[in-house]
């Protein structure tokens, strides 16, 4: 099944995409900053669009899925369709910030996507992130003993994998600073479960659920 259209279906069964952790620390430090234009890439039925409107931010949303779309526009937000993995449909120096939270790993070109971004902000933009540590040390405790792929599990109960890349800190800052061109601001580890971020990089990159980003250009 295509990926859009299995969207589709999860949204017009009722899915829903809550706040996390990860994505109320990026909302405390967007609230730092001062209001402007955002893009919200992925946004689903809005509902992190929706917060960033209630606190002043002129917002743009954007998805691929028509149900989501739908679901988003009853709520106010201007959303295009789109399809992240080619292109943004926007002219350069168009957005102050643009949120990306949980998109990287599911497309199949996320340096694209991140030059992508780099040319819509505008000089002094930042971009928000954040990506799943796919490599922490449960992970690699699993792989080492059943010597199964890390994809292995999800594929036997759910027959697909919406993860296109296993992401490490080590690469997530390969593809903003190096291969992207931004200048990193902030990086942490998130934990499941606690509101507690991880400052150093070795342990962040061992314990940490998710990691979280924020860059300028």
């Amino acid at each position: 099944m295509r990926a859009r259209y299995r969207e589709d279906v999860r949204y017009e069964l009722g899915a829903q995409n809550p706040v996390s952790v990860e994505e109320k620390i990026l909302f405390g430090f967007l609230g730092k900053l001062p209001r402007g234009r955002i893009l919200d890439i992925g946004c689903g039925i809005g509902t992190h669009a929706a917060v960033m409107m209630e606190r002043g931010f002129d917002v743009v949303g954007l998805d691929f899925s028509v149900a989501a779309i739908d679901r988003a526009n009853r709520l106010g937000i201007t959303v295009l369709a789109a399809d992240a993995d080619t292109y943004l449909p926007f002219r350069n120096c168009t957005f102050d910030y643009v949120w990306a939270t949980d998109v990287l790993e599911h497309v199949f070109d996320p340096i694209g996507l991140i030059e992508e971004i780099f040319r819509v902000l505008t000089p002094r933009g930042r971009v928000l992130v954040t990506v799943p540590n796919d490599l922490n040390l449960k992970s690699r405790i699993r792989i080492f003993l059943s010597g199964r792929s890390p994809q292995s599990k999800v594929y036997r109960t759910s027959r697909q994998y919406k993860h296109h890349t296993l992401f490490s800190m080590e690469l997530l800052k390969y593809m903003l600073v190096d291969a992207g061109c931004f200048k990193l601001e902030f990086m942490r580890a998130a934990c499941t479960g606690t509101n507690h971020l991880i400052r150093s990089e070795f342990l962040a990159s061992l314990f940490g659920s998710t990691f979280v980003a924020v860059c300028s250009k």
